[in-house]
Protein backbone atom coordinates (compact mmCIF):
# COMPACT_ATOMS: atom_id res chain seq x y z
CA UNK A 1 0.00 0.00 0.00
CA UNK A 2 1.81 3.38 -0.97
CA UNK A 3 -0.21 6.79 -0.89
CA UNK A 4 0.61 8.36 -4.83
CA UNK A 5 1.99 12.12 -5.42
CA UNK A 6 -1.45 13.60 -5.44
CA UNK A 7 -2.88 12.43 -2.39
CA UNK A 8 -4.58 14.85 0.21
CA UNK A 9 -3.33 15.87 2.83
CA UNK A 10 -6.40 14.24 5.23
CA UNK A 11 -5.54 11.31 3.50
CA UNK A 12 -1.42 11.66 4.61
CA UNK A 13 -2.10 12.23 7.96
CA UNK A 14 -5.29 9.52 7.73
CA UNK A 15 -1.95 7.22 6.88
CA UNK A 16 0.24 8.80 9.58
CA UNK A 17 -1.86 9.13 12.89
CA UNK A 18 -4.35 6.84 11.70
CA UNK A 19 -4.63 3.41 11.58
CA UNK A 20 -4.83 3.43 7.42
CA UNK A 21 -1.00 2.42 7.36
CA UNK A 22 -1.85 -0.85 9.46
CA UNK A 23 -2.46 -2.31 5.68
CA UNK A 24 0.94 -1.06 4.42
CA UNK A 25 2.88 -4.50 3.45
CA UNK A 26 6.45 -5.41 4.57
CA UNK A 27 8.57 -7.32 2.13
CA UNK A 28 7.30 -10.54 3.40
CA UNK A 29 3.71 -9.67 2.61
CA UNK A 30 2.87 -9.03 5.96
CA UNK A 31 0.96 -6.08 6.77
CA UNK A 32 2.33 -3.77 9.81
CA UNK A 33 -1.07 -3.96 11.40
CA UNK A 34 -1.04 -7.54 11.82
CA UNK A 35 -4.16 -9.10 13.03
CA UNK A 36 -5.33 -5.45 12.95
CA UNK A 37 -5.42 -5.10 9.66
CA UNK A 38 -8.03 -6.37 6.94
CA UNK A 39 -4.84 -7.61 4.41
CA UNK A 40 -3.57 -10.06 7.72
CA UNK A 41 -6.53 -12.91 6.39
CA UNK A 42 -4.37 -12.72 2.85
CA UNK A 43 -1.21 -13.30 4.25
CA UNK A 44 0.36 -16.70 5.62
CA UNK A 45 -0.95 -17.32 9.79
CA UNK A 46 0.65 -18.72 11.98
CA UNK A 47 -0.65 -19.31 15.54
CA UNK A 48 -1.00 -21.14 19.04
CA UNK A 49 -1.40 -21.19 22.09
CA UNK A 50 1.71 -20.56 24.49
CA UNK A 51 2.73 -20.65 28.00
CA UNK A 52 3.99 -16.97 29.47
CA UNK A 53 3.23 -17.45 32.78
CA UNK A 54 1.07 -14.34 33.22
CA UNK A 55 -2.46 -13.18 32.54
CA UNK A 56 -2.23 -14.28 28.72
CA UNK A 57 -2.45 -17.70 29.49
CA UNK A 58 -6.16 -17.70 30.99
CA UNK A 59 -7.40 -16.13 27.82
CA UNK A 60 -7.14 -18.93 25.42
CA UNK A 61 -6.48 -16.71 22.81
CA UNK A 62 -3.26 -17.89 20.98
CA UNK A 63 -0.09 -16.09 19.80
CA UNK A 64 0.75 -14.80 16.25
CA UNK A 65 4.08 -17.03 16.04
CA UNK A 66 4.72 -15.49 12.12
CA UNK A 67 4.84 -12.18 13.54
CA UNK A 68 7.42 -13.11 16.22
CA UNK A 69 9.26 -14.94 13.71
CA UNK A 70 9.60 -11.61 11.76
CA UNK A 71 10.82 -9.98 15.26
CA UNK A 72 13.26 -12.85 16.31
CA UNK A 73 15.05 -12.49 12.80
CA UNK A 74 15.97 -8.64 13.49
CA UNK A 75 16.58 -9.30 17.12
CA UNK A 76 19.94 -8.18 17.38
CA UNK A 77 19.47 -5.18 15.26
CA UNK A 78 16.26 -4.00 16.68
CA UNK A 79 17.70 -4.11 20.02
CA UNK A 80 21.02 -2.43 19.15
CA UNK A 81 19.04 0.27 17.31
CA UNK A 82 16.34 1.08 19.98
CA UNK A 83 20.02 1.69 22.32
CA UNK A 84 21.87 3.47 20.32
CA UNK A 85 18.82 6.02 18.55
CA UNK A 86 19.70 9.49 19.94
CA UNK A 87 22.30 8.26 22.57
CA UNK A 88 23.52 11.61 23.33
CA UNK A 89 19.79 12.72 25.11
CA UNK A 90 19.30 12.55 28.58
CA UNK A 91 18.42 8.68 29.40
CA UNK A 92 15.31 9.81 30.61
CA UNK A 93 11.58 8.55 30.23
CA UNK A 94 10.83 10.87 28.26
CA UNK A 95 13.59 9.36 25.89
CA UNK A 96 12.40 5.99 25.97
CA UNK A 97 9.05 7.25 24.51
CA UNK A 98 11.22 9.29 21.49
CA UNK A 99 12.66 5.66 21.05
CA UNK A 100 9.32 3.53 21.05
CA UNK A 101 7.55 6.26 18.79
CA UNK A 102 10.67 6.42 16.36
CA UNK A 103 10.48 2.46 15.96
CA UNK A 104 6.76 3.15 14.43
CA UNK A 105 7.19 6.07 12.46
CA UNK A 106 10.27 4.60 10.54
CA UNK A 107 8.31 1.47 9.40
CA UNK A 108 5.71 4.41 7.74
CA UNK A 109 8.04 6.41 6.24
CA UNK A 110 9.46 2.95 4.56
CA UNK A 111 5.65 2.45 3.86
CA UNK A 112 5.29 5.71 1.87
CA UNK A 113 7.67 4.37 -0.76
CA UNK A 114 6.41 0.52 -1.05
CA UNK A 115 6.59 -2.66 0.81
CA UNK A 116 8.27 -1.98 4.09
CA UNK A 117 11.96 -3.66 4.74
CA UNK A 118 11.11 -6.98 7.30
CA UNK A 119 13.20 -5.37 9.73
CA UNK A 120 11.64 -2.08 9.66
CA UNK A 121 8.56 -3.80 10.06
CA UNK A 122 9.26 -6.04 13.18
CA UNK A 123 10.74 -2.80 14.47
CA UNK A 124 7.42 -1.50 14.54
CA UNK A 125 5.68 -3.93 15.46
CA UNK A 126 7.61 -4.56 18.70
CA UNK A 127 7.58 -0.56 19.20
CA UNK A 128 3.76 -0.16 18.95
CA UNK A 129 3.02 -1.73 21.87
CA UNK A 130 5.49 -0.12 24.21
CA UNK A 131 4.85 3.19 23.13
CA UNK A 132 1.27 2.67 24.40
CA UNK A 133 2.49 1.49 27.76
CA UNK A 134 4.81 4.37 27.98
CA UNK A 135 2.59 7.09 26.70
CA UNK A 136 0.04 6.05 29.18
CA UNK A 137 2.58 6.35 32.01
CA UNK A 138 3.05 9.65 31.39
CA UNK A 139 -0.38 10.90 30.73
CA UNK A 140 -1.41 9.03 34.01
CA UNK A 141 1.87 11.00 35.72
CA UNK A 142 3.01 7.32 36.99
CA UNK A 143 6.69 8.69 35.86
CA UNK A 144 7.58 12.00 34.84
CA UNK A 145 9.34 12.46 31.41
CA UNK A 146 12.60 13.37 32.60
CA UNK A 147 12.91 10.83 35.07
CA UNK A 148 14.64 7.90 34.46
CA UNK A 149 12.92 4.92 33.05
CA UNK A 150 11.94 2.48 35.76
CA UNK A 151 13.12 -0.78 36.04
CA UNK A 152 11.49 -4.20 34.64
CA UNK A 153 9.50 -4.42 37.83
CA UNK A 154 7.60 -1.69 37.32
CA UNK A 155 6.79 -2.31 33.52
CA UNK A 156 5.69 -6.28 34.61
CA UNK A 157 3.71 -4.38 37.48
CA UNK A 158 1.76 -2.38 34.83
CA UNK A 159 1.45 -5.00 32.50
CA UNK A 160 -0.12 -7.71 34.91
CA UNK A 161 -2.30 -4.62 35.99
CA UNK A 162 -4.52 -4.03 32.64
CA UNK A 163 -5.03 -6.58 29.67
CA UNK A 164 -1.93 -4.52 27.87
CA UNK A 165 -0.66 -8.19 26.32
CA UNK A 166 -4.29 -9.38 25.44
CA UNK A 167 -5.99 -8.35 22.33
CA UNK A 168 -8.81 -8.82 20.60
CA UNK A 169 -7.87 -12.10 19.09
CA UNK A 170 -4.48 -12.73 19.92
CA UNK A 171 -2.13 -12.28 23.10
CA UNK A 172 1.35 -10.48 22.36
CA UNK A 173 3.81 -13.12 21.25
CA UNK A 174 7.25 -12.28 22.89
CA UNK A 175 8.16 -13.73 26.20
CA UNK A 176 8.72 -11.79 29.70
CA UNK A 177 12.27 -12.16 28.94
CA UNK A 178 11.86 -10.80 25.46
CA UNK A 179 10.33 -8.28 26.98
CA UNK A 180 12.29 -7.61 29.53
CA UNK A 181 15.09 -7.13 26.79
CA UNK A 182 13.41 -4.50 24.73
CA UNK A 183 12.18 -2.32 28.00
CA UNK A 184 16.55 -2.35 28.72
CA UNK A 185 17.33 -1.16 25.24
CA UNK A 186 14.54 1.75 25.59
CA UNK A 187 16.83 3.01 28.74
CA UNK A 188 20.28 1.91 27.47
CA UNK A 189 22.59 4.66 26.07
CA UNK A 190 25.02 2.36 23.56
CA UNK A 191 25.37 3.83 20.20
CA UNK A 192 25.90 0.92 17.76
CA UNK A 193 28.59 1.27 14.80
CA UNK A 194 25.21 1.00 12.44
CA UNK A 195 21.23 0.92 12.87
CA UNK A 196 18.43 0.56 11.29
CA UNK A 197 17.88 4.22 12.18
CA UNK A 198 20.83 5.33 9.35
CA UNK A 199 20.09 7.26 6.54
CA UNK A 200 16.52 8.47 7.81
CA UNK A 201 15.58 11.94 9.28
CA UNK A 202 14.01 9.37 12.27
CA UNK A 203 14.22 12.36 14.68
CA UNK A 204 12.69 15.07 12.77
CA UNK A 205 9.83 12.56 12.23
CA UNK A 206 9.49 12.10 15.90
CA UNK A 207 9.27 15.63 16.59
CA UNK A 208 6.31 16.27 14.07
CA UNK A 209 4.68 13.26 15.11
CA UNK A 210 4.55 13.54 18.77
CA UNK A 211 3.65 17.73 17.89
CA UNK A 212 0.88 16.37 15.62
CA UNK A 213 -0.36 13.51 18.21
CA UNK A 214 -0.45 15.88 21.33
CA UNK A 215 -2.19 18.73 19.74
CA UNK A 216 -4.91 15.78 19.01
CA UNK A 217 -4.77 15.27 22.26
CA UNK A 218 -5.13 18.61 23.71
CA UNK A 219 -8.63 18.73 21.61
CA UNK A 220 -9.74 16.13 22.75
CA UNK A 221 -9.05 16.56 26.38
CA UNK A 222 -10.54 20.26 25.65
CA UNK A 223 -14.04 18.73 24.47
CA UNK A 224 -13.80 16.10 27.76
CA UNK A 225 -13.70 19.04 29.91
CA UNK A 226 -16.31 20.61 28.06
CA UNK A 227 -18.53 17.53 28.58
CA UNK A 228 -17.35 17.45 32.41
CA UNK A 229 -19.00 21.12 33.06
CA UNK A 230 -22.62 19.91 31.30
CA UNK A 231 -22.45 19.93 27.72
CA UNK A 232 -24.03 16.37 26.40
CA UNK A 233 -21.89 14.49 24.15
CA UNK A 234 -24.85 13.55 22.06
CA UNK A 235 -25.23 17.51 21.48
CA UNK A 236 -21.28 18.19 20.55
CA UNK A 237 -20.94 19.20 16.54
CA UNK A 238 -19.36 16.26 15.06
CA UNK A 239 -18.38 18.50 12.13
CA UNK A 240 -16.02 20.02 14.82
CA UNK A 241 -12.35 18.41 14.90
CA UNK A 242 -11.87 18.66 18.29
CA UNK A 243 -15.07 16.76 18.89
CA UNK A 244 -14.38 14.34 15.89
CA UNK A 245 -11.62 13.43 18.20
CA UNK A 246 -12.71 12.89 21.44
CA UNK A 247 -15.96 10.84 19.87
CA UNK A 248 -14.05 9.18 16.36
CA UNK A 249 -13.44 5.61 16.54
CA UNK A 250 -10.03 5.95 14.39
CA UNK A 251 -7.80 8.25 16.37
CA UNK A 252 -4.26 8.81 16.98
CA UNK A 253 -3.09 6.48 19.54
CA UNK A 254 -2.10 9.04 21.94
CA UNK A 255 -5.97 10.69 21.34
CA UNK A 256 -7.16 6.95 22.62
CA UNK A 257 -4.59 6.71 25.69
CA UNK A 258 -6.15 10.41 26.94
CA UNK A 259 -9.45 8.93 26.46
CA UNK A 260 -8.90 6.00 28.51
CA UNK A 261 -7.20 7.74 31.36
CA UNK A 262 -9.75 8.75 34.21
CA UNK A 263 -9.40 12.85 34.41
CA UNK A 264 -6.89 13.53 31.83
CA UNK A 265 -7.68 16.78 29.81
CA UNK A 266 -5.96 19.08 27.55
CA UNK A 267 -3.12 19.53 29.68
CA UNK A 268 -2.22 16.11 30.30
CA UNK A 269 -0.62 15.80 26.51
CA UNK A 270 2.06 18.41 27.11
CA UNK A 271 3.17 15.17 30.39
CA UNK A 272 4.34 13.36 26.94
CA UNK A 273 7.67 15.85 26.71
CA UNK A 274 10.65 17.38 29.22
CA UNK A 275 9.19 20.17 30.80
CA UNK A 276 11.46 22.17 28.29
CA UNK A 277 10.64 20.14 24.87
CA UNK A 278 6.57 21.18 24.80
CA UNK A 279 6.15 22.16 21.32
CA UNK A 280 5.29 26.09 20.73
CA UNK A 281 2.20 24.87 18.83
CA UNK A 282 1.26 22.84 21.51
CA UNK A 283 1.62 25.55 23.95
CA UNK A 284 0.19 28.08 21.70
CA UNK A 285 -3.18 25.50 21.21
CA UNK A 286 -3.28 25.31 25.10
CA UNK A 287 -3.46 29.26 25.46
CA UNK A 288 -6.33 29.61 23.19
CA UNK A 289 -8.88 26.90 24.74
CA UNK A 290 -11.56 28.67 25.45
CA UNK A 291 -12.86 28.26 28.94
CA UNK A 292 -14.74 25.66 30.48
CA UNK A 293 -18.31 25.40 29.09
CA UNK A 294 -17.96 28.33 26.57
CA UNK A 295 -18.24 27.80 23.15
CA UNK A 296 -16.09 25.26 21.27
CA UNK A 297 -14.33 26.46 17.93
CA UNK A 298 -13.53 24.25 14.80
Amino acid sequence: MTLGPDASTDALVAFWLGSAHFEALDEDGRPLGEVAARAYAGCPHREARRTFGDGRDATGKPANLAALAQLEGAWPALLASLAGFEAERPATFGRAYRRAVAGTVLGRARALAGPVPRADAALYKVCVGFGEVIAAALIEERVDADAPPPGADTLFAWLDERPWLVGDAQVCAGTRRQIARVWAALAASEAPPSSLFDGAPTSALVDATLALCALAAVAAGAVRVHVAHGAPAAALDPGLACVALYVADDVPRVVETLRQSPGAGPLHPTLLFAADEVPACVRGLIEALPAPGAALGA
